[in-house]
């Protein structure tokens, strides 16, 4: 007869089983009613938040007919509908907190690195919010409105394996920004966000601490483009035989030239400038380096 194992029990086996005993004995102390284990509560929940089960009459069908394949994840029989909702009511969420924290951290060791890589940018979060409807009558302390729960959980994920650096669950009539306003960020991070996230006063505070930002402009936005935007463009020409006398010219390897278009916003106005330059360099990405960093000695003369 063929063996196969099924998704679920793939994804069981990620769990550190050795972790989640020690840590069902570390809040069993004291219980002397218990009989079915945390673990065994943990993977029944799981499999109702996988299949998408909403009611405990759902969840104790649903391992009724997989009985035998829960049988060889530890659950020697299903659990009842009575059972499950007394250990949910009666047990600590502290349990999942720290079977949370460990298979963070064994993931922290086996993601990838990311590949975004920038100058003094040490890590990239990714940083949103997104609510859960609750049942009003279960968990009355999440009122949004007279007849709707909600609750609001604010995650951000790290750009190295999408792990989450922090999440943090709040009413849903908490803000985002007052959570994001409330959090400490590294120096040297960069934070991705949308246009729920706008607080000019922040933004500053981020700048000043040394950390940058990405998000969107909303398009109620006052501003003023006074400003001068411009591009450059480089070009090298390393056939210079067409060039009279060129054997005259000692070490000259090519002929470079870089385009500047300058468009200043408030006039409205584009200017295009050409200059040309002789080198022996035949590489136009070193050659569009030194002329940048010559530029760049200017601009600190001036400045």
């Amino acid at each position: 007869m063929a063996h196969y194992n099924t998704v679920f029990h793939t994804l069981a086996k990620i769990l550190p089983r050795h972790g989640i005993d020690r840590l069902d004995r570390k809040y069993s102390q004291g219980d002397r009613r218990r009989k079915l284990s945390r673990y065994v509560q943990f993977i029944v929940m799981l499999m109702a938040q996988i299949l998408g089960l909403k009611s405990l009459r759902e969840i104790e069908q649903a391992q009724k007919s997989k009985q035998k394949r829960l049988y060889h994840l530890g659950v020697k029989s299903p659990v009842s509908r009575s059972a499950l909702s007394r250990m949910n009511d009666e047990r600590s969420a502290d349990f999942f907190k720290d079977v949370f924290q460990q298979m963070l951290q064994s993931c922290k060791a086996l993601a990838p690195g990311s590949q975004f890589k920038l100058p003094r940018v040490n890590r990239l979060i990714l940083m949103d919010a997104t609510t859960i409807q609750l049942c009003l009558k279960v968990f009355p302390w999440a009122t949004y409105t007279q007849t709707k729960g909600v609750i609001n959980l604010h995650f951000g994920l790290n750009d190295d394996g999408y792990l989450p650096d922090f999440m943090v669950a709040t009413t849903g009539k908490v803000h985002e920004i007052n959570v994001a306003k409330s959090l400490d960020y590294q120096p040297g991070s960069m934070i991705r966000m949308d246009r729920g996230y706008t607080d000019y006063n922040w933004w500053e505070e981020l700048t000043r601490k040394g950390i940058y930002f990405v998000t969107r402009l909303k398009s109620n936005a006052i501003y003023d483009l006074d400003r001068r935007v411009e591009t450059r463009e480089y070009r090298l020409c390393t056939d210079i035989g067409w060039l009279e006398k060129s054997d005259c010219w000692k070490g000259l390897k090519a002929i470079g030239m870089v385009k500047s278009t300058v468009y200043k916003t408030k006039e409205q106005k584009e200017t295009v400038d050409r200059r040309y330059y002789i080198t022996s360099i035949q590489d136009v990405e070193e050659f569009a380096y030194s002329v940048r960093k010559h530029w760049s000695i200017l601009f600190q003369r001036k400045s």
